[in-house]
C-alpha cells in the first residue's frame, strides 16, 4: 500500500507526458534539433577536413582539367564547410537553423561528388555518394530533412547517370541498399536519442521529487527524534521486562521502568480476578501500610468501573473535585490520577494506577507514554503468569513421575521376584521330577523285557504305553530344565565341528511314521555346498526337533513342508565380515497372526486356546507346553545366531503357511 502511494505520488509530480510515457512532438523538434546543433561543428569540421583532403589530392594531379575544376570545387566546399565552423565557434545560433545548414553542407558535398561522376564519366565513383548517404544517417535527426536530402541524393545521381553510358543497375542497387541502410541508421539513432532524453527528464524528474521529499524529512525531524525517543524508550522497557519471567520480579519492574517514562509519587499494578481488582505490586506507600490487601470491588468504583468498561485510560485533573473518588482513611489523599488497563485478546485484565499527591495532571504525551507501556505490561505478566504455571505444572510432574517411577520400580522389582522364583521353582520341580521319571522309565524298559509281558498282548500294550509317557514326560521335563538355564544364564554350549544338513537328515527321520500317519510331505532341499560349522550338536538337535514338531503341528494332513539351507552374510548378525548359515523350515500350514511373531516365543505362551492342549507331539493343532520355541530361540542366540518367523496372517481355511528362520554364525574356535 505504502509503495503504490509513492509511485503514484511520483506519478503527479512529472509533466504530463512524463506520465504517459511519451513526449509531445513539438518537444522532440527540440530536442532533436538540438542534438543536431550539437554535432553541426563536427559535421563542417569533418566536411571541411575531407575536402580539403580532396582539393589536395585533386591538385597533385593537374595534368587535366577535370583536376583542377574538382580541385577547385573541393576547395570551394572545404572553405564554406570551415566558415560555418568558425561562425558555430564564435557566435552560437538558433537550434532550429541546425538541420538547414546540416543539409545545406551535405548538398554541397553531393554537388561536388555528382560533379566528378559526371566529369569523370565513371559511373564506379558512386562511392563518393553512397558515403554520403550513409554519413548523412549519423547527423540528422529530423526526418523531413533526412528525406529531403535523400531525395536530393538519388535525384541528382539519376539525373547525372540518366545522361552517361554504360550500366548503372550494380551501383544504382548499392545506392539503394546504401539507402536503405541509412534509414535503418537513422530511426535506430533518433530513437535512442529519444529514449535517451526520456530517461534524462526521468532523472530529473525524480531529481526534484527526492530534493521534495528531503525538505519533507527535515520538516519532520523534531517528530521523528521524538517518536524515536518514545521508541527506544518502549523498547529498552519491553527487554527489561523480558529479562525475567519472576513474577514478584517482573512486578517490581513494571512500577521501576514506569517511573521512568511517567513521573508519580506512588503507583500500584492491579490484576482483575473475577470482578475483583487486587494490588499486587505497589510503590511509594508509606511505611505500615501494606497495599497488597487492596481488593476494589468493580460493581462498586465507578470510576474503575468505567476503565473497566471503556478500555481507555482515565486521568483525573484534581481527585478532590470527584464525588465518586473512595477515598481510603489509612492514606493521604491524592491529587491527580491515572488509570491505564492492561488489555490483552480485548479484555481488561488488570490496570495501572499512578498517583501524584500534588496538582499537576498528567499529559497526553504522559498519558500515551504510559499506555504504550501498559501494551509492554501485559505481555510481561502474560509470560510471567505462564512462566509460574509451567514452572509449578513441572513440579507437580516431576513428583508425579517420581512417584509412577518409584511404583514402576517396586512393580519390576515384583515381577522380576516372581519370574527368579517361577525360574527357580522350574528347575526345582524339574530335578525332582526327573528322579521318578528316570525310575519309571527303567522300570517300563524292564517289564517290556519280560517274557509274561510280551507274550500277553494287553500286558505289553500297557507296558509300551507307560515306557512312551516316561519318555514324553522325561521331554517336557528336559525342555522345562533347559528353559531355566536359559532364564539363569546357565546354558552351557560344548561347540564342534557339525554338519547341518547331516543333522537335518537324522532329526527327519525320527519324524518319518508322524509323517506318513499325517499325510505330510517333507522336503530337504539340496544341501552339499553347506559347510560345517562350530556348534553345539546336542543342543542344535533340540532345535531342529522343536522346528519340525511345531511344522508338523499346524500343518493340515496333505500338507507339505521344506526345509532349505544356504550360506548369507552375516550383517543380520552384526557380523558384517563373516558368513552364516541360514536355514529355513517353511510350511503350508494355518500360519501365525504377526501379532503373535514375537510372543510365539516367550515360554509357555499357547497360540489357541488351552482346551486343544494335547500330549501327542504330532496332532494338528495339538497344543504342547509352549516351551519348544522359547527352548529353540534360547538355544540359537547361545550360538550368536538369531530365529525368527515370518508369516502373512493366520487362516485355518487358506493356510498360508509359516517360515522360521534360524541364521548361525560360521566362526572358528578362537572367535568366539
Amino acid at each position: 500500500m505504502a509503495a503504490n502511494t509513492a509511485v503514484s505520488t511520483q506519478q503527479q509530480l512529472l509533466p504530463i507526458f512524463m506520465q504517459d510515457k511519451a513526449i509531445p512532438e513539438t518537444d522532440l523538434h527540440h530536442i532533436y534539433d538540438r542534438v543536431a546543433y550539437d554535432h553541426l561543428a563536427l559535421f563542417a569540421l569533418i566536411v571541411g577536413f575531407v575536402h580539403t583532403i580532396l582539393a589536395a589530392g585533386f591538385a597533385l594531379l593537374l595534368d587535366t582539367p577535370l583536376n583542377f575544376i574538382m580541385a577547385i570545387l573541393s576547395v570551394v566546399v572545404a572553405a564554406i564547410a570551415i566558415l560555418v565552423w568558425l561562425g558555430l565557434r564564435i557566435r552560437p545560433i538558433p537550434t532550429h537553423w541546425s538541420h538547414p545548414i546540416l543539409a545545406g553542407l551535405t548538398l554541397l558535398a553531393l554537388i561536388n561528388s555528382l560533379a566528378y561522376v559526371r566529369l569523370s564519366g565513371e559511373v564506379r565513383q558512386t562511392m563518393f555518394v553512397f558515403f554520403i548517404v550513409l554519413g548523412s544517417a549519423q547527423f540528422f535527426l529530423s526526418s523531413r530533412w533526412f528525406f529531403f536530402v535523400l531525395s536530393a541524393i538519388f535525384v541528382g545521381w539519376a539525373g547525372v547517370i540518366w545522361q552517361m553510358s554504360g550500366s548503372s543497375i550494380y551501383f544504382g542497387s548499392i545506392l539503394l541498399i546504401g539507402g536503405i541502410i541509412a534509414a535503418i541508421m537513422f530511426y535506430v539513432r533518433r530513437r535512442s536519442i529519444t529514449q535517451y532524453e526520456l530517461l534524462r527528464i526521468q532523472d530529473e524528474q525524480r531529481k526534484q521529487s527526492l530534493q521534495h521529499y528531503a525538505h519533507q524529512l527535515e520538516t519532520s525531524l523534531a517528530g521523528e527524534k521524538s517518536a524515536r525517543y518514545l521508541a527506544e524508550t518502549l523498547q529498552d522497557t519491553g527487554r527489561a521486562l523480558a529479562s525475567t519471567l519472576d513474577w514478584d520480579g517482573v512486578m517490581d519492574l513494571i512500577l521501576e521502568k514506569l517511573g521512568g517514562i511517567v513521573s508519580y509519587d506512588r503507583a500500584g499494578v492491579l490484576v482483575k480476578r473475577d470482578n475483583v481488582l487486587e494490588m499486587v505490586a505497589a510503590r511509594g506507600f508509606p511505611t505500615g501500610y501494606d497495599p497488597l490487601q487492596v481488593r476494589i470491588q468493580l460493581d462498586n468504583e465507578k470510576i474503575y468501573s468505567e476503565i473497566d468498561k471503556t478500555k481507555r485510560s482515565l486521568s483525573i485533573l484534581d481527585v478532590q473535585e470527584r464525588s465518586d473518588w473512595r477515598q481510603n482513611d489509612a492514606l493521604q489523599s491524592p491529587r491527580s490520577w491515572l488509570g491505564v488497563p492492561l488489555i490483552k485478546n480485548d479484555q481488561v485484565t488488570g490496570m495501572l494506577s499512578l498517583a501524584r499527591e500534588t496538582v499537576r495532571p498528567y499529559t497526553d504525551e504522559e498519558i500515551e507514554l504510559a499506555t504504550a507501556f501498559a501494551g509492554q505490561a501485559v505481555i510481561a505478566l502474560d509470560n510471567a503468569r505462564m512462566y509460574e504455571e509451567t514452572t509449578r505444572f513441572n513440579q507437580q510432574l516431576e513428583y508425579e513421575v517420581h512417584h509412577r517411577t518409584e511404583a514402576i520400580r517396586t512393580a519390576y522389582e515384583q515381577l522380576e521376584h516372581l519370574n527368579r522364583s517361577k525360574s527357580d521353582f522350574i528347575s526345582i520341580v524339574s530335578h525332582e521330577l526327573r528322579t521318578p521319571v528316570t525310575i519309571l522309565s527303567g522300570y517300563s524298559q524292564m517289564l517290556a523285557k519280560e517274557q509274561i509281558i510280551q507274550t500277553n498282548e494287553m500286558l505289553n500294550h500297557l507296558a509300551a504305553g507307560m515306557q512312551s509317557g516316561a519318555v514324553r514326560l522325561e521331554e517336557i521335563i528336559n525342555s522345562m530344565l533347559d528353559v531355566a538355564k536359559i532364564d539363569n544364564q546357565e546354558l552351557r554350549i560344548y561347540r564342534g565341528a557339525v554338519s547341518i544338513p547331516a543333522m537335518i537328515r537324522v532329526s527327519s527321520i525320527d519324524f518319518a511314521p508322524a509323517l506318513k500317519n499325517r499325510q505330510i510331505e517333507l522336503v530337504i532341499e539340496e544341501m552339499s555346498h553347506i559347510p560345517t560349522i562350530q556348534a553345539d550338536s546336542d543342543a542344535l538337535q533340540k532345535v531342529f526337533f522343536h522346528l519340525i514338531t511345531n511344522a508338523i503341528k499346524y500343518t493340515p494332513d496333505g500338507g507339505r513342508i521344506t526345509i532349505s539351507c544356504r550360506l548369507v552374510s552375516g550383517q543380520v548378525l552384526g557380523l558384517a565380515d563373516k558368513e552364516a548359515v541360514e536355514v529355513v523350515v517353511a510350511d503350508t500350514g494355518i500360519g501365525v497372526d504377526p501379532a503373535m511373531h514375537e510372543l510365539i516365543f516367550d515360554k509357555f505362551y499357547q497360540t489357541g486356546k488351552v482346551s486343544l492342549h494335547s500330549s501327542s507331539k504330532t496332532m494338528f493343532k495339538g497344543g504342547g507346553p509352549g516351551l519348544g520355541l522359547a527352548v529353540c530361540r534360547g538355544i540359537v542366540a547361545a550360538h550368536r545366531g538369531k530365529l525368527w518367523v515370518e508369516s502373512t496372517c493366520h487362516n485355518e481355511e487358506t493356510c498360508p503357511g509359516s517360515r522360521f528362520l534360524m541364521v548361525l554364525p560360521i566362526l572358528e574356535e578362537g572367535e568366539w
